[in-house]
Order: C-alpha cells, then sequence, then structure tokens
C-alpha cells in the first residue's frame, strides 16, 4: 500500500486545521457569551445519607452525623438550599462587604462569592443561581467566577425589583417577578427560563413565593412551593403550590391545619421531600386578637403534616420548628425554642441554637418507606396539680415545647412579650419563659386548678391557715395593703396565693421565691 501523495497530506492537513479552527471558534464563543458547561441534572451517587444544612440567626453550617463539620459566620435569611447533584450546601448572607454566596461542601470547605443579590437559588446542573442587574448569573460552587448564563431575564415591571432565582426543574429556571412596586402588596409571578430563551408564565399572580422544592427520588413528581397572601400584621396565609410537568399548578388543601378564617393566619415554615417520596411541610396557625396589630394566639403549634392526597394531614408526634427524617433511626429536629439537635440509635446530641432552618441534600432513589418520619412518643399527661414546681407537665425551669407537644399550652405573641397561654383544663394560666424558652413563672388568675390539698381559686384565706398552718407566711405590700401574698415555700420556688383586699384567693402566682414580692408589689407579672 503506498503512502498518501503530498497533494492528498496537503489537503488532510488543510481539512484538518480547519477543524480546528471550528472548534476553537465555538469555544471562544461559548466563554464570550459566558455559557456554562452542560452537565448531567441529579444527585450524585456518593451523597452521604446523613449529611444536612443548618441555617441561624449567624451562621450557615453542614452536619455530619452528629458533628458539625462546617461553619460561616453572617447575618442570613430564608433557608438553606443544596445545589441539585447533593454536593454543597448554599445560602446568601448579607454582611458590611456586601450580599455573598455562600457555599460549604460535605468536608467542611467554605467558599464565599460576591453575588448582589438578595436570594440565590438551585440551578440546573449542580450550579448555583441568581439575579442581579438584570442578567441571570451561574456559579459552579467551589469556583470563584461566576458566569452570564445565557437566559435572558425578562425586564420587570416599572419600579419593581429583578425578579429572583428560587429554584430550577433540572432544565429550566424559575424566577419570582414582584408585580405591583408596592411594600403592602403581595404579587409574584412565576416565570420558567429554558435554556433556549423561551419564558413560560406559570402563575401571572400570586401572592409572593417564599420557597420551592424539588424531589429527587421521584423525578416526575410535581415541583413544590410556598405561596404567601399577606393582609396586615397578622393575617398572613401561606399555601403550597404543586407544578406537575405539563403546566398545571394546584393549590394543595391546608384546612386542617387551620388558619383559613378572616381573622387568622397559618405559616409554612418549611417544605420537603421526604426520602420516603412524599412531600412534607412544617405549618402552624393562629388567631389575630385584634387587627391589623400583630397580636396573635396560636391555634396549631409548629409541627410537620403530611402531603395525603391533595389535602395535608398531621404526623402525630413531631411538634417542632422543623424535621428531617435521614434514615429510619436518624433525625435532625428543630426544637420550637430554635436547639437543633441530632437523634439517632437513642442518642441525642445538642449541635446549635437560634436555627431558623435545615435541610438535607437530594439523594439518588429509590424511594425508601422505611424512611419515613413516624413522630416521638407524646409526653403522658402528669397529674394537673399546683406545686412550687409547677402545674403538671409545664415545669419550672422546663422546656416549653414538651408541654405543647402535649397540647396543654400554645403560644401567643404580643409585640416583642411572647407568652405560653393554657389550653383545655389548663386555660386561665400564663407562663411567662425566660431567654431560652423556659418556664420562667407561672401566673393563674381562672379555672378550677388546685393544690393537692385543695387550695386554689376562691380559697379563703381561713383555710390556707388552717391547711399550710406555720407553712405560710403573709407578705404585705409597702404600697398599698391590698396586695397580699401568702407564701408556701419548698426548695426555692413558691406558690403565691394572691388575695387582692378580699377574703379569699384571687390569683396564684408559682415561681422562685427570691422576686415574687416585687410582682407582689406591683399585682402583676410582666415580661
Amino acid at each position: 500500500m503506498r503512502p498518501p501523495s503530498r497533494r492528498v497530506m496537503t489537503r488532510l492537513l488543510a481539512v484538518a486545521a480547519v477543524l480546528v479552527v471550528a472548534i476553537a471558534t465555538m469555544l471562544v464563543l461559548r466563554l464570550l457569551r459566558d455559557e456554562p458547561p452542560a452537565a448531567a441534572d441529579g444527585p450524585a451517587a456518593d451523597v452521604p445519607r446523613d449529611v444536612y444544612a443548618f441555617l441561624s440567626e449567624h451562621e450557615l453550617g453542614v452536619v455530619r452525623d452528629a458533628t458539625v463539620v462546617g461553619r460561616q459566620l453572617g447575618t442570613y435569611a430564608g433557608a438553606p438550599h443544596w445545589t441539585t447533584d447533593g454536593r454543597y450546601a448554599f445560602a446568601v448572607s448579607a454582611g458590611s462587604g456586601g450580599e455573598q454566596v455562600v457555599a460549604i461542601d460535605w468536608a467542611g470547605t467554605v467558599t464565599s462569592v460576591p453575588c448582589g443579590c438578595r436570594t440565590a437559588a438551585p440551578g440546573p446542573g449542580g450550579r448555583i443561581v441568581w439575579v442581579t442587574g438584570g442578567k441571570l448569573m451561574s456559579l459552579a460552587p467551589g469556583t470563584t467566577a461566576a458566569q452570564v448564563d445565557p437566559r435572558a431575564v425578562p425586564p420587570p415591571p416599572p419600579a419593581a425589583f429583578d425578579p429572583a432565582a428560587v429554584g430550577t426543574d433540572g432544565e429550566r429556571v424559575f424566577l419570582a417577578q414582584e408585580t405591583v412596586a408596592s411594600a403592602s402588596i403581595s404579587s409574584d409571578a412565576l416565570l420558567a427560563v429554558a435554556a433556549g430563551g423561551k419564558v413560560d408564565t406559570i402563575e401571572a399572580d400570586t401572592g409572593t413565593i417564599v420557597l420551592m422544592r424539588q424531589s429527587a427520588v421521584d423525578r416526575d413528581a410535581p415541583v413544590a412551593y410556598t405561596v404567601e397572601h399577606r393582609d396586615d400584621a397578622c393575617r398572613i396565609r401561606r399555601d403550597v403550590h404543586l407544578l406537575a410537568g405539563n403546566g398545571l399548578v394546584t393549590v394543595t388543601d391546608a384546612k386542617a391545619a387551620g388558619g383559613d378564617g378572616r381573622d387568622a393566619g397559618r405559616s409554612v415554615d418549611d417544605i420537603w421531600w421526604g426520602r420516603d417520596g412524599r412531600l412534607y411541610a412544617t405549618m402552624s396557625s393562629w388567631r389575630c386578637v385584634q387587627s391589623p396589630s400583630s397580636e396573635r394566639e396560636s391555634v396549631g403549634p409548629h409541627a410537620l403534616w403530611r402531603l395525603d392526597g391533595g389535602a395535608w394531614v398531621a404526623v402525630e408526634g413531631t411538634a417542632s420548628r422543623a424535621w428531617r427524617q435521614l434514615a429510619a433511626d436518624h433525625l435532625a429536629v428543630i426544637e420550637t425554642d430554635g436547639a437543633l439537635y441530632s437523634e439517632r440509635g437513642g442518642q441525642r446530641t445538642h449541635l446549635a441554637d437560634k436555627v431558623v432552618a435545615i435541610h438535607a441534600p437530594p439523594v439518588a432513589g429509590p424511594a425508601d418507606s422505611a424512611i419515613t418520619p413516624r413522630g416521638r412518643p407524646v409526653p403522658t399527661a402528669a397529674p394537673l396539680v399546683i406545686t412550687p414546681d409547677g402545674v403538671g407537665a409545664v415545669r419550672l425551669g422546663a422546656p416549653l415545647s414538651g408541654a405543647e407537644r402535649a397540647g396543654l399550652v400554645h403560644a401567643r405573641e404580643d409585640g416583642d412579650c411572647t407568652t405560653w397561654e393554657g389550653q383545655g383544663e389548663l386555660e386561665g394560666m400564663t407562663v411567662y419563659p425566660d431567654r431560652a424558652g423556659n418556664a420562667s413563672y407561672i401566673w393563674i388568675v381562672d379555672g378550677d386548678l388546685k393544690t393537692a390539698n385543695g387550695m386554689g381559686i376562691g380559697t379563703p384565706v381561713k383555710d390556707l391557715r388552717a391547711t399550710y398552718g406555720p407553712a405560710v407566711r403573709e407578705y404585705v405590700s409597702p404600697s398599698t395593703d391590698l396586695y397580699r401574698g401568702y407564701f408556701v415555700d419548698e426548695a426555692g420556688n413558691s406558690i403565691v396565693f394572691l388575695t387582692g383586699g378580699t377574703d379569699a384567693v384571687q390569683k396564684i402566682l408559682i415561681g422562685p421565691t427570691e422576686p415574687m414580692q416585687g410582682f407582689v408589689d406591683a399585682g402583676e407579672v410582666y415580661c
């Protein structure tokens, strides 16, 4: 076989040169357009099953099992996210140096990239996306240079903010665009922007879009997102919407969680797709005491709910701020006081305080029914008897979250003061918490609660003296003899029977002995 002639070789070399130039030109054009390289979407096969992220008032952290492996201080808002490949947790921190996207990987390695953005969200191909200056930016986590994504961002309405990136379905990027430039009107349009430039309007006019989550276990599952409707500082209602693959949007039924009345509200603080393939949400509801003020009384405490068909059903024994079932025997939970715990094999580890949200990375399917949240046992009811240590399961110095799970109390917010009001047989009782959320003082103004020997509201003073003898001591306020307290002390705490200038008990106060005289002098308990 003869070697190719010089003329053939010359032509082959020319063709090769043209191909090289063409490939180089394509690469240059791609760089000039700042187009991110394509990547397969979905969770990596090696995503650890015991990892999750948390966001507190002052830091973003990543946990492996029961150890915080990485954390970054900052001023954060909203919720943490994971990239679609499950490799990086991230959130936006706003500090003196401007907004930054902070990302932490499984090993705890932290990277921060300036973004000039209000929010960031998971994007296709394991990237992080956000909008700034009317452009969609795309970042490969672990790097420090964001690129301009070729997807065109529709211009906002006059005087309105740029849209915010809220999530992805693995191909398109979802944007929430406010439709009215107003601080008092909550109205967003949900847009989907495809790589080819096509923009679909999913919802033209809905409430404020707060949080979006995509299922990794079932790629055919709808995209879930929360929508907030706000009338005033108390009448706030959040719903969960589902976007199906065919573009249809449905609003799930949350009536069972409460908060649908005229003077009522409901919060959906968290939504997540469980590793059992089901959708879960943490919800609470309240009654507005006096609109338009923010004063409210709790109706349904923070607890976990599961979507069953199109309606939400409660998961018993899950009263908490947030809940993640990582494995059949592994649970991450934020208690109602903001404390984060990891629970596994009977071991409970406290990891952080003032935590507002947690989130676990997507893991490859299939769904596992063994990883279904089943809740914890509801505490057995203690006798509802007044003692110097408290009433029933409401104990001085103990977290009020346990009493809330038992249905004994609910939170009531009034400005900067939060109290816990008794329910059912404890109605007429108010509990004042300390800064850690533990019961500090108990104030009883009504009801049939009594001590073990029958002393309660309406008991004559002569019966107090006859029952307790020398164990009861009388204190008279120096400001007015109308304020009289009869103290029964025990181990540093006291039951104080207040008569208010009558011959019978009008109110009862339970708390540490030392500061009690001040409350008697004032004639009331205060935050």
